[in-house]
């Protein structure tokens, strides 16, 4: 006679994957109105995991032999939960395959994809994260179908399912999106990759970002008759009407079998970006994947540096927004500071209590577009280019600066300023900030919007140099780029890419003629005539001397590239999200 089934031992399962229907379910399990409401009103019950573990635990004590699996199970059905309700097994009922991750809901697949790529099998759990092996053996151009199978059966992922919370996909915002393109390349061919857009409409250039690097985007549901336009809030807070979880099989899911936009039904990894997508991350985690997912940050700002040049409230609340940033990360798997400045930084923060599993440094790697830029001296007149958008942070991105640079350096050689940063939607007040700031009949800047990398890329290439002032930045993408497309920089001290610099000329894995491209910078205005001062003097002499500055710039490109810089760093990625590998992609 088989021995009886204890359904409490399923709770902890059904909590993870569906508390927040707990009101639902509560109805299906023969609750009434009342006792829903006393249970929403209960103070010790604060989340949606302890009033669903409320309602299981009452509906098992009145029911006793009654409250059976069978019934459970039909109830999730009922509520459009089949996919947890086919994931409670009875116990010992099917053995997991030999190597697959404990507590996992779904077996691990050992079938192939198609073309020559091995997948990667899971290897069970090391320190609590999922490790995912990574065939070492040359990998072929994948099929337009991102994650063909050849299996039919009612499986899951033979590679970790990772999931990218942020508002857009592609490069047109900057720095953020930049850092999660990137994340997402570091993955590809070695994840099953999905990102969340606000946009209702992707752009055909983010879709083909998407297509190129492989990974599939999960646009919101807008009810009919829903006019209003999307928001992060919609990612953060209303997630379960515009991001559902899908409630088919994961095999099916992968398959592209669900014709709605849902979010995956399994997840191993989740990724938010701190103080844009962290709230929604941790929110969708906690909703969706408590128990079976791990939470990754990326942190890309330090707001008690750059909220002070922004002024009035924001300058108060930087503060405030730091320890929001901290409660975030609390207990995440893994957080990753872009650069080792915001490393620094948060490594101090972390002491206080609110910490990260592990805390890593993210350094990005130079960009193709970047890379495969052809630029030369050339040209008559010399122009520099600034890149950083202009109102509200003039002074952080150091505009105001370089105005008075600018002064001078036209006086003294045949030179126009080129500013990319001006606000469509404020372009006269964007204007105006630098009108008041130059104040000079001698000088006449070229404006233009803050647009995307092909956009930044080809303004680069008209440059003789690039520009990066700013007196406060985490890293400096933007003097990243401009390294990598060969072009001469001149790089504020008080920059993340300044530090990166730095180490690598200590670690003697490029020559120490690169320091010259830094330019200590004073943090206020107190020396600001000093500042005005060394910064025009170090633009014309790289401007006068523009064939030998591209020359030493071709150089830095080629010691950057050849360096690696980025590899350890991509690695510690890669095992964070449970995916070893012996070296990371040539």
């Amino acid at each position: 006679m088989a021995a009886q089934v204890d359904v409490a031992d399923y709770f902890d399962q059904v909590v993870e994957n569906v508390s927040y229907k707990w009101e639902d379910l509560a109805r299906k399990l023969g609750f009434g109105r009342g006792e829903i409401k006393s249970i929403n009103a209960t103070l010790a019950l604060q989340d949606p995991d302890a009033k669903c573990r409320e309602v299981l635990e009452r509906w098992q004590g009145r029911n006793a032999d009654g409250a059976t699996l069978q019934v459970l199970k039909q109830a999730l059905i009922d509520i459009g939960e089949r996919l947890t309700a086919e994931s409670l097994k009875l116990k010992g009922a099917t053995a997991l395959p030999s190597g697959s991750a404990e507590n996992d809901s779904h077996p691990t697949s050992q079938t192939s994809v198609s073309g020559n790529d091995s997948p990667n099998k899971c290897q069970g759990k090391r320190n609590g994260t999922k490790v995912f092996t990574q065939p070492k053996m040359p990998r072929v151009s994948p099929t337009p179908a991102v994650f063909q199978r050849t299996d039919s059966g009612p499986r899951g992922a033979e590679r970790p399912v990772i999931l990218m919370i942020n508002d857009e996909y592609g490069t047109s915002k900057g720095g953020v999106s930049t850092i999660n393109c990137e994340a997402v390349q570091t993955l590809k061919g070695k994840a099953a990759v999905y990102a969340t857009v606000l946009q209702l409409k992707v752009p055909p250039k983010d879709k083909e970002a998407a297509e190129r690097d492989e990974v599939k985007l999960i646009t919101p549901v807008q009810p009919e008759g829903d006019t209003r336009k999307p928001s992060i809030d919609w990612l953060a807070f209303d997630y379960p009407i515009r991001y559902p979880k899908s409630t088919l099989p994961l095999h099916e899911y992968l398959e592209g079998l669900d014709p709605k936009s849902s979010l995956p039904p399994h997840v191993d990894v989740i990724i938010g970006h701190a103080d844009i997508t962290d709230t929604a991350a941790r929110n969708i985690h906690n909703a969706y994947y408590k128990n079976n997912a791990d939470l990754i940050m990326f942190t890309h700002v330090i707001p008690e540096d750059t909220e002070y040049y922004k002024g009035g409230r924001k300058a108060m609340k930087a503060g405030e927004k730091e320890k929001d940033m901290l409660d975030k990360v609390d207990n995440a798997k893994a957080a990753f500071s872009v650069g080792r400045r915001i490393f620094n930084h948060f490594s101090t923060k972390y002491k206080g209590g609110k910490t990260p599993q592990s805390h890593h440094v993210f350094l990005p790697k130079p960009s193709k577009i970047f890379l495969d830029a052809n630029v030369s001296p050339g040209g008559g007149q010399k122009v520099v280019l600034s890149i950083g958008r202009v109102r509200k942070v003039e002074k952080l991105k150091g505009h105001d600066l370089v105005g008075e640079s600018m002064r001078d350096v036209v006086k003294r050689i045949n030179s126009r300023w080129l500013v990319i940063g001006i606000s469509e939607d404020d372009w006269e007040t964007s204007q105006k900030i630098l009108e008041d700031a130059l104040n000079s009949p001698d000088l006449n800047p070229t404006l233009r919007p803050y647009g995307t990398q092909d956009d930044i890329r080809n303004d680069m290439m008209m440059a003789h140099l690039v520009l990066m002032p700013s007196r406060s930045e985490p890293f400096g993408l933007v003097g990243l780029e401009a390294i990598a497309a060969g072009i001469p920089v001149l790089i504020s001290d008080k920059t993340g890419l300044a530090k990166m610099i730095t180490d690598l000329i200590k670690q003697k894995k490029i020559s120490a003629e690169h320091r010259n491209v830094i330019v200590e910078t004073s943090v206020n205005d107190r020396d600001r005539a000093g500042d005005a001062k060394r910064w025009a003097d170090r633009i014309v002499d790289v401007l006068e001397y523009s064939d030998y500055e591209f020359e030493k710039a071709a150089r830095f490109k080629r010691e950057l590239v050849e360096s690696r810089y980025w590899e350890e760093s991509h690695n510690a990625f890669l095992q964070a999200c449970g995916i070893t590998t012996a070296a990371a992609d040539q």
